[in-house]
């Protein structure tokens, strides 16, 4: 049978809490390389200007935790990615659970928690850039850039990503390439394409 524990006894963990608030508190803006260095598995060296920037942004929005998916797409456009180090940083700054920041993460595409390449191409084959080749397309692009889609290539220089619709079907096939729009693709026009990006 469960009892309650006795009201006496409850003090003593509330002490203990308030001792590691208090040392949490002192740690928190304090640079706790340790402890972010444990959780991410890196080194103190590589982390302290990537723990610099994460902290710059955290500061930007006073540390609310109402402004979380902001501060992660200011990390992302920053990195280009979100590293695990951002996401034990910004759990401790903003004292949010790591597991509550991945679960936001991965729920919104947008986010990416892999390196990316500097340039991100997007082929489309949804419905109408299928039926005008698309697949032809794609498998060009892969040849092309020596990677299958949801790869980045060995440079780090492009990321190759397949969508289902760009909102612009009567262009079909349609590429993308960061922001540029590219329609009525052809597999012969890929390398003068991506010979556009350094």
């Amino acid at each position: 049978m469960w009892l309650p524990r006795p009201v006496a006894d409850s003090a003593e963990p509330r002490s203990r809490s308030r001792r590691f608030s208090a040392h949490y508190a002192t740690n928190r803006r304090g640079r706790n390389l340790d402890s972010i260095q444990e959780k991410a598995g890196s080194s103190k060296t590589e982390i302290t200007d990537e723990v610099r920037a994460i902290d710059q942004i955290a500061d930007k929005y006073s540390e609310d935790k109402s402004a979380l998916i902001q501060i992660l797409i200011d990390i992302q456009d920053k990195f280009n990615w979100i590293p695990k180090i951002a996401i034990v940083r910004v759990s401790e700054r903003l004292e949010i659970p790591i597991s509550l920041i991945y679960q936001i993460a991965t729920f919104y595409k947008f986010f990416k928690l892999a390196p990316r390449g500097r340039h991100l191409v997007r082929v489309c084959l949804g419905t109408a850039c299928h039926i005008r080749e698309g697949p032809k397309v794609m498998e060009a692009v892969e040849r092309a850039l020596g990677v299958e889609y949801g790869d980045v290539t060995s440079d780090g220089k492009f990321s190759l990503e397949r969508v289902n619709c760009l909102g612009c079907c009567a262009l079909g096939p349609v590429m993308v390439v960061d922001k540029d729009y590219y329609g009525n693709v052809k597999p012969m026009d890929i390398g003068k394409i991506l010979a556009k990006y350094d």
